[in-house]
């Protein structure tokens, strides 16, 4: 069994569930639209591009006319964009680095989902995830794992008692774990990409010392997030303790003129996940300034290994952004008027 997350294979899954009516609650149209995400973020080509002005290509006219009369009850083995088509039946993985978090959270799901269906275990899955779309970060998946229990919508898409698998994954004994080494396909880099790196690595250097302009002073900011060491787990552990908050923020939001080596890791579970973070970011963002979010990200990335993806590339910088966008589990019960200055947000 193929452990990626493989496009072809998800498809075919989700269309044997839809008519074997086995999961009713698949919404195949909102699954297809993140599947055109991925895709489209993975870089593939087109199999079929329009045919230029005044020309007529029989071929193409047959796509477009099953584009034209699908009725969403199924996922088509192809998609347009922009006038080009894209097979779906073609092997195509999808790596997280390379994909909006919320469409990877998806089809993650629905690739347990595929493998549940198959009778095969979960773990070996996981194991191999570790080392697919975690850099080897064993705790990075946990924390993933946790997120994607705490997130209300995704629980139509996973499979019956799958949260009591993963809680005995997250609580394993790390001394039974099995190293899986995976070799990615090498990718060339395209003069555009080339380019984008280039000013990436100039806005980086940019904003080295750079305080983020705003309403807020110092003192606003750092009583907002001492929601960090304040709010605690029912075990009494909070997302971070008050020393290292109060050392993120004791220059208020200056990004540091060198980025530390290490981050510091947030305690999170299934109750207080990662999202809570991203949404108190995007609170402050607004209360703030609404202003160039990605340097807000900035900021959080250099301290904090979560958002550490954002320093390597402006495709990662993006993907965290696009998830802090205000978005929330009704579980996550922080306070947060508590926290924010008296006239609100």
């Amino acid at each position: 069994m193929d452990y990626h997350i493989e496009i072809s294979s998800i498809v075919q899954f989700v269309n044997d569930q839809l008519r074997q009516n086995t999961i009713v609650n698949y919404n195949a149209r909102e699954i297809y639209t993140h599947i055109k995400k991925a895709v489209l973020d993975s870089e593939t080509k087109p199999f079929l591009n329009p045919p230029h002005e005044g020309e007529y290509n029989s071929n193409y006219e047959k796509y477009a006319r099953i584009n034209a009369e699908w009725d969403g009850t199924y996922i088509l083995d192809f998609f347009e964009n922009d006038g080009a088509f894209y097979d779906l039946e073609k092997i195509l993985y999808i790596f997280r680095e390379n994909t909006n978090e919320e469409t990877f959270r998806i089809l993650f799901s629905l690739k347990i989902g595929e493998l549940k269906s198959n009778g095969l275990p979960i773990n070996e899955f996981l194991s191999f995830q570790v080392y697919d779309n975690f850099y080897g970060d064993e705790q990075s998946l946990d924390d993933f794992l946790q997120e994607l229990l705490s997130i209300d919508g995704n629980f139509y898409l996973l499979p019956p008692n799958f949260n009591e698998e993963i809680e005995k994954w997250i609580d394993r004994k790390s001394d039974s774990k099995e190293e899986i080494v995976v070799e990615k396909p090498e990718k060339k880099k395209s003069p555009n990409t080339e380019k984008e790196e280039i000013e990436f690595k100039k806005y980086i250097e940019s904003r080295k010392g750079f305080k983020i302009p705003g309403k807020l002073t110092d003192e606003q900011i750092r009583h907002f997030f001492s929601f960090l060491y304040h709010e605690k787990f029912d075990d009494r552990i909070p997302f971070l303790d008050e020393k290292t908050v109060n050392k993120i923020f004791a220059n208020g939001l200056v990004i540091p003129k060198e980025i530390p080596v290490e981050k510091f890791r947030l305690n999170t579970n299934k109750k207080f996940p990662t999202k809570t973070i991203d949404h108190a970011i995007h609170l402050l963002y607004l209360k703030h300034s609404g202003k160039n979010k990605r340097d807000y990200v900035l900021f959080f990335a250099c301290y904090l290994k979560e958002y550490e993806k954002a320093l390597f590339s402006e495709k990662g910088m993006y993907n965290i952004a696009s998830n802090m966008s205000g978005e929330r589990s009704t579980k996550i019960k922080i306070p947060w008027d508590k926290y924010l200055p008296e006239e609100g947000i």
